[in-house]
């Protein structure tokens, strides 16, 4: 196991110890000093990224530790000033020890089971077929006329009556209202694919971020006394505030949720157990199709609604890990691995089969969206679960 201060942690500390002194160093003592610098920076990094998941402490610090002290030669514990450090060599290691250690922070951490005979995965594959998603979605407008928003130029793309559709630089779709009196209101409805995400300013101002496999349906020009919209997927909501006029959600035809000016979010994937209604930010109240009375959710507040249409509610201390796919990240906490490739499954546009005996474990962790599917892949292996990649086939082992 890594000793507690490696050697080449103390020739950062002679090297450092003789500037404290005055002392100018030489071109290659200073070169060296830097190059330690960045290993101790990575090396850090590193052991900060493993350690968000759920994996054995002295497991972790071996691996971050290990490719350094297999490259670098052994300083007697004794020798507290390094005078002579001009060694070209010893120079080549450290680097080649750095640049492990960028390997490592990148998730190159890769090992199998000795029982297990499959094929694993295969790198160059998995980056050529499977890809993480991004900016794409279809705008359907009442007519019927479909616009690929992924492939569509910056500036209109289509009016409606008093009402204009715009694709703004940001890649976001915005309806700006340019007459007072718009002709008859229509509906419009704008879908995500798998691996797709997008973000719509509605006809009032409110703003919504759709993820993969989701659509919003809503009015061109909202009513003077309500605001309702359509959801399917997952959505988030920042809700322009309009006391005349409160802003409805229908959930899958099971749950509305009712708002003035709020920000939340709402999570209804078919495949997902419950129906996950989610406060940051002023008041909801939500009601199922079996219930009139429903619930007022306050900020932090969580409402889960069952098949059976039973509401419950919980309080979070993570809104952050709620709302993570909007910020970039693929985020769980306390997921277990079917949880977890349901997101997956989702965003990189995969198709996911589990053989028998798959650990019963949690995870925790965060991983940006724009991560390679082998890098994801890659951290949950340090928990002891494999996986063969077969096309845009991923299939979960023990």
């Amino acid at each position: 196991m890594a000793s507690e201060n490696p050697d080449w942690e103390k020739l950062i500390e002679s090297l450092e110890y003789e500037e404290s002194l005055g002392k100018q160093l030489s071109v290659e003592d200073a070169e060296l000093l830097n190059e330690l610098r960045r290993i101790k920076e990575d090396s850090a990094s590193t052991y900060v990224n493993l350690s968000k998941f759920n994996t054995d402490k002295s497991w972790i610090d071996f691996l971050s530790r290990i490719a350094i002290e297999k490259s670098l030669p052994h300083i007697p514990e004794e020798q507290v000033v390094i005078r002579k450090l001009s060694n070209r060599s010893l120079i080549v290691k450290i680097s080649a020890a750095a640049a492990i250690v960028c390997m490592l922070l990148a998730g190159v951490f890769f090992y199998y089971s000795k029982n297990n005979h499959e094929k694993p995965i295969l790198i160059s594959n998995v980056k050529e077929v499977i890809q993480p998603g991004g900016n794409k979605a279809t705008l359907t407008l009442g007519n019927g006329t479909k616009i690929d928003l992924t492939a569509a130029a910056v500036g209109q793309v289509a009016k409606l009556g008093g009402v204009t559709v715009i694709k703004d630089k940001d890649g976001q779709v915005v309806y700006n209202t340019v007459s007072a009196q718009p002709s008859a209101v229509s509906y419009n409805t704008i879908t995500t694919p798998r691996g797709g995400q997008y973000k719509i300013i509605l006809p009032d101002g409110s703003d919504v971020v759709l993820n993969s496999m989701s659509s919003l349906k809503f009015p061109t020009v909202f009513s003077k006394n309500e605001r309702l919209v359509t959801l399917t997927g997952e959505g988030y909501f920042e809700v322009k505030r309009n006391e005349k006029a409160a802003f409805k959600v229908s959930v899958n035809g099971k749950q509305e949720v009712e708002v003035l000016g709020t920000h939340f979010n709402i999570m209804a994937y078919d495949d997902e157990p419950l129906i996950k209604t989610t406060l940051l930010e002023g008041s909801v109240r939500i009601r199922s199709d079996k219930s009139s009375e429903g619930l007022i959710l306050k900020p932090g507040q969580q409402a889960l609604l069952s098949p059976s249409g039973e509401l419950n509610m919980k309080e979070l201390a993570d809104l952050d890990q709620v709302v993570a796919w909007k910020n970039g990240l693929t985020s769980f906490s306390k997921s277990d691995i079917k949880s977890i490739m349901r997101q997956v499954a989702r965003w990189y546009d995969v198709e996911v089969e589990y053989r028998p005996g798959i650990p019963d474990r949690s995870f925790s962790g965060d991983i940006p969206r724009g991560s390679s599917i082998s890098s994801l892949l890659k951290i949950l292996e340090l928990n002891d679960i494999h996986f063969i990649v077969e096309g845009k086939k991923i299939i979960v082992m023990p």
